[in-house]
């Protein structure tokens, strides 16, 4: 694709001229909405979230502009014709701007329209990482400074543009968005904890219509009734893959349908409960931030369909999900929402009971973090892990009258002090046990396990050559027989 020069290029600059302004409230809250998808671009292009996030905030008055408001274009993108909107955008629409050469002349261009807003994010790093225009600035792709100084170079013809735009990612620290959140694909594994503590040793999972080893962003696993386990994972390209392992085989991953459309669904995160029943619920967070929910009945699909949001009827947004089923047939879901908060709800059979913040560490402040984990107990009580917004990974449990007994931090391998990590994820047992696994914050797999009066502490998980295994991603679900089937995405 051949992409607009220095003097196509200042149209994007003016972007915001071209807008009749939305509510001021819109503004205020864009850093929520752009957050995720900066992270995103990073995640699927190794280029500066703090970056994205800056340009599309300058280009599009922080989401007010018309451009923006009306036709989800958040970097001002013009066509590479009146009618070729490129290989994302669906079409095209002609708008009045200016020419800058350098000086200004109005003239009119046509501008790509996208699906969404994530869809823009997504045209933003796909043209900065394949158009030979900003080639010279990918080298300095982990430097996000710089890197716009490269970029501003044939992005705009304003010569203060990079200074404006590193000012922006200095005044709202938006540096913190090129630390943790999507996570690149990685390879999977699985391995079995038994009920004595021994482990089998971890194995590659193959990938879709293929022998060899499968490469994931998400993983999730869950212990059937009857002996089995299923597994949902978020594949290299997105697509939310599904298979069931029996004691002697896998079935092989298949693409699961998306909402109201016969095309894979495609995610950010994934979640799976069995059900005492047989069936198993997924719960995902789609390509379009929305958190999606279907069943899976041994012998059919339902369908993923929107879970609404807190206090509404629109489709809820996330960051991370998880699922648990629990012994009455109901199912409990935990959230991180578009603005970090930790949300809670239980679907029964007929009715969802609506999300709910959950309160933080000692506070009755919402609780805010970046991973989340739920299991149910038999007893009907339940346990969520997150790590926090201060990186650190807290613990508490759901009585089953409803009541919690507050966040705590978990103490870290060999010391009294908080355990920091990057992902968790928690199985529990008929018994009463739980088994917690976390992504350190050195990347190592550590494990530990909650009896009903105490923790042991955590231990690292070897890898497949005997040292400690590290990962980016991790999954566990117990079986009624005290075993767990675990699966991560490694190394």
């Amino acid at each position: 694709m051949k992409f607009p020069g220095r003097a196509g290029l200042i149209g994007i600059v003016i972007a915001a001229a071209l807008s009749t302004l939305t509510p001021s409230a819109q503004a205020a809250d864009y850093w929520a909405t752009a957050e995720p998808r900066a992270r995103a671009v990073k995640a699927e292009y190794d280029i500066p979230a703090s970056v994205a996030a800056a340009q599309a905030a300058h280009e599009s008055a922080r989401g007010t502009s018309r451009l923006a408001a009306e036709f989800n274009n958040h970097f001002g993108m013009k066509c590479v014709s009146a009618t070729n909107p490129g290989p994302i955008a669906v079409g095209c629409r002609s708008l009045a701007t200016e020419e800058c050469q350098p000086t200004c002349q109005p003239t009119t261009a046509y501008f790509r329209v996208y699906a969404t807003m994530t869809d823009s994010f997504r045209d933003y790093g796909r043209v900065l990482t394949t158009s030979s225009n900003y080639a010279h600035a990918l080298p300095h792709r982990h430097d996000p400074r710089e890197f716009i100084r490269q970029v501003a170079q044939r992005y705009a013809t304003d010569p203060n543009y990079a200074n404006k735009i590193i000012a922006m990612m200095d005044a709202n620290n938006l540096y913190r968005y090129d630390v943790g959140g999507a996570t690149p694909h990685a390879p999977m594994y699985h391995q079995i904890r038994n009920a004595d503590g021994t482990w089998t040793g971890f194995r590659s999972l193959a990938g879709y219509q293929t022998t060899l080893p499968g490469n994931a962003k998400d993983v999730a696993v869950a212990a059937m009734a009857d002996g089995t386990a299923q597994v949902v994972v978020v594949g290299a390209d997105d697509v939310v893959y599904h298979q069931i392992r029996y004691p002697d085989r896998w079935t092989g991953f298949q693409p699961l349908a998306g909402n109201g459309t016969t095309a894979p669904a495609k995610a950010k995160r994934v979640s799976i409960a069995g059900m005492a029943d047989g069936t198993a619920q997924v719960v995902i967070v789609g390509w379009d931030d929305r958190v999606y929910h279907q069943i899976r009945h041994p012998d059919r699909w339902t369908g993923f369909q929107p879970v609404a949001g807190q206090g509404t009827t629109t489709p809820a947004v996330g960051k991370d999900v998880s699922i648990a089923a629990m012994p009455d047939g109901s199912a409990q879901l935990v959230v991180v929402g578009a603005d970090d908060v930790v949300y809670h709800e239980i679907r029964y059979p007929d009715r969802w009971t609506g999300f709910q913040p959950l309160a933080g560490n000692g506070t009755t402040a919402p609780a805010k973090g970046k991973r989340v984990a739920v299991a149910g107990m038999a007893d009907g009580r339940s346990q969520v892990v997150i790590v926090g917004w201060d990186d650190r990974v807290y613990h508490q449990v759901r009585a089953a009258d409803g009541s919690w007994s507050g966040f705590q931090p978990l103490n870290g391998a060999g010391t009294t002090l908080p355990a920091a990590g990057k992902d968790v994820a928690i199985g529990t047992h008929p018994d009463g046990t739980a088994q917690v696994l976390i992504i350190g914050s050195d990347d190592g797999i550590y494990h530990r396990i909650r009896t009903s009066n105490a923790w042991t502490e955590f231990q690292t998980v070897a890898g497949t050559d005997g040292t400690p295994a590290k990962g980016s991603g991790v999954a566990i679900s117990g079986h009624d027989d005290n075993s767990a089937q675990v699966v991560i995405m490694g190394r």
